[in-house]
């Protein structure tokens, strides 16, 4: 009985930890490289570089990410173009347009953001990056260009387009209203009480017989 006890409450313990711990953000950074002749991004608060490329992409039209992609164009700044006016706002700090703050409003309908910038005017590639957004829908962005020598300049900023993925569209998810995924830690922590329920009354069907 001392050795199921202890297994439960030990497992618990575990569980309830795993519950606590917090929950990290990638410092994403898209193309950095510091000897080379190459411009690099950065938006700390995304959780991944997504892809980055080459040219202009502009609208709707541009198929940044291939033909079949489930994101979808749904946002421009700084113009404030796109089918949804709203979702994406875009600020620089004061007195650059290399760097500054996003904010991302969640659209009914939409799920798994990508934020893509486009610099204005380097020579340097890549010419725009893509930043897969987590949870936390708004952060700083910086772009940067290095000359493979060590030296660092800020880069033009010259427009930000925000992507989404369609609920029940080609390749996205279901997105089923009131469907609420179950954290995992909380999984555990179920199967661990189911367990130790169902051991202590085995035990006592057990003495029963005995």
């Amino acid at each position: 009985m001392f050795s199921l006890r202890f297994g439960v409450i030990g497992a618990l313990a575990f569980a309830s930890a795993a519950m606590m711990m917090p929950s990290t953000a990638g410092a994403a950074t898209c193309g950095f490289n510091t000897g080379a002749d190459r411009n690099f991004y950065s938006a700390p608060d995304a959780a991944s570089c997504f892809a980055t490329g080459t040219g202009q992409i502009n609208n709707a039209s541009d198929l940044p990410f291939g033909v079949g992609s489930p994101y979808v164009y749904l946002d421009k700044e700084v113009d404030g173009s796109g089918p949804f006016e709203t979702a994406l706002t875009l600020t620089f700090d004061a007195g650059v347009t290399s760097s500054g703050h996003y904010t991302v409003t969640p659209l009914a309908g939409f799920t798994s953001y990508v934020l893509l910038l486009q610099q204005s005017n380097s020579p340097r590639e890549p010419d725009w990056a893509a930043f897969l957004l987590g949870p936390d829908l708004d952060g700083a962005w910086s772009i940067t260009g290095s000359n493979g020598a060590g030296v660092f300049s800020p880069k033009t900023l010259s427009h930000a387009i925000l992507y989404g993925v369609a609920c029940g569209g080609a390749g996205g998810p279901s997105c089923e209203v009131g469907e609420t995924p179950v954290p995992g830690a909380v999984f555990l922590m179920g199967s661990v009480l189911a367990g130790g329920i169902g051991g202590m009354q085995l035990m006592r069907r057990r003495r029963k017989v005995a």
